[in-house]
C-alpha cells in the first residue's frame, strides 16, 4: 500500500537511539510482536484508542501473519548467521531473506493501517492512548513484562 503513514512512522522510530534493540529484547524475550506494538504506539500518536474488537482483529490478524510468513522467513535469517560469515554466497542469500522479511513486515503494517482508518479519533491524549492501546494488547495476547522487559518497553514508549 502506498502512502502508509504508519509504515513511515515506524521505520522513523526504529532508528531512534535504542529503540531497534529495545524492540528486539521485546520480541525475543517477551514475544511481542513488534509490528503489533509500533501499532499501539501509532495509534496513539494519532489519538486513536483502539477498541477491544478492534484490538482483538488486529491481535488476529498480525498472529495469523507472523506465524505463518513472518517468523519463518526470521529463522531462516537467524539460522544463516553464523554460516554467512564464511560465504559470500550465504551473505547474499541472508541479505535477500531480510529483505523478504522486510517486505512481509510493511504487508503486516498495511493490514494493520487499513484497520485503523475504521476507528475513530476519539482520544484526546496521544499518551494515554497510546498507553491504553499497549496494555489492551499485553492483556488480550496474555503479555507479562520482566523489569528488562519493562525498560525496554519505555524506551520504545517515550521515542514514540
Amino acid at each position: 500500500m502506498a502512502g502508509n503513514p504508519f509504515w513511515a512512522w515506524s521505520l522513523r522510530l526504529y532508528k531512534r537511539p535504542g529503540v531497534a534493540h529495545a524492540c528486539l529484547a521485546l520480541q525475543d524475550r517477551a514475544g511481542i510482536d513488534v509490528n503489533l506494538l509500533l501499532f499501539c504506539l501509532w495509534c496513539g500518536s494519532r489519538r486513536i484508542p483502539l477498541s477491544r474488537p478492534a484490538m482483538r482483529e488486529a491481535l488476529r490478524l498480525s498472529r495469523r501473519w507472523s506465524l505463518s510468513v513472518v517468523q519463518p522467513l526470521r529463522a531462516v535469517r537467524r539460522s544463516l548467521k553464523v554460516p554467512a560469515l564464511s560465504s559470500k554466497a550465504l551473505r547474499n542469500l541472508r541479505r535477500h531473506v531480510a529483505a523478504v522479511e522486510l517486505k512481509a513486515e510493511r504487508v503486516q503494517h498495511d493490514c494493520l493501517y487499513r484497520l485503523a482508518r475504521n476507528v475513530a479519533r476519539i482520544e484526546a491524549d496521544a499518551l494515554a492512548a497510546g498507553t491504553r492501546n499497549v496494555a489492551s494488547y499485553f492483556r488480550l495476547a496474555g503479555i507479562r513484562l520482566g523489569r528488562n522487559d519493562r525498560s525496554a518497553l519505555a524506551t520504545v514508549v517515550q521515542a514514540a
